[in-house]
């Protein structure tokens, strides 16, 4: 039995992002560094592998189809896919001779301050690639491949791993934090004592679960 080929190289999506970005063959193969003939022989099997035209032509504009624009999603999942896949199993996203990119809370954040702190420490040169308020935007720009970040070990958020001992980064450490509440009185104290005993409960299970 036979079956239309759904495997969908990297290059030929690269190529298609490049030719739905610019709508042009040329300009695509100008911003790659490849030949035009190249551009459409990679669209040409990405449509083959997909059995749908993903673009509509002709000698005067490039548009894409409804198909095409359906790609599109698939292609940047597929690609950041790849890309986490293949440097997770490199060994890093990191290149030993570059600074490494950060991806840290602004100052006076305590995570920075420990990343900047621990890489000085090993002589290891650094880079800050993204910074915000926002842990929601930091982790969204891990998940883009933009850099690495300091996080709990037993709270990393899904769509990132834990970076591999063999990158040669040096351990951040643990952060102790003291919680202090003060006395008062009737159900005010009672709900302060009961935050901080909940609170504590979930620092020892962190701690106990590797988490730092």
């Amino acid at each position: 039995m036979a079956g239309v080929d759904t495997s969908y190289d990297p290059a030929q999506l690269r190529t298609f992002l490049a030719v739905a970005q610019t709508l042009s063959f040329t300009q695509a193969a100008r911003r790659l560094g490849i030949r035009q003939s190249t551009v459409s022989q990679h669209v040409r099997r990405l449509e083959e592998a997909a059995g749908r035209q993903l673009f509509a032509r002709d000698t005067h504009r490039v548009d894409l189809t409804e198909d095409g624009e359906a790609m599109l999603g698939f292609a940047r999942t597929i690609l950041r896919a790849h890309e986490r896949a293949a440097a997770f199993f490199a060994g890093t996203r990191l290149d030993p001779e570059r600074p490494v990119p950060l991806i840290v809370f602004p100052p006076p954040g305590i995570t920075r301050a420990r990343a900047l702190e621990v890489l000085e420490e090993h002589g290891r040169a650094w880079r800050i690639a993204c910074t915000s308020t926002s842990l929601s935007a930091l982790v969204a720009a891990a998940r883009a491949g933009l850099g690495v970040m300091v996080h709990s070990r037993g709270l990393i958020p899904p769509g990132l791993v834990p970076v591999p001992a063999r990158a040669g980064l040096p351990e951040p450490g643990g952060v102790d934090f003291v919680l202090l509440h003060g006395d008062r009185r009737g159900a005010a104290q009672e709900a302060a004592d009961a935050l901080a005993a909940a609170i504590l409960a979930g620092g020892d299970r962190l701690h106990r679960g590797g988490g730092g």
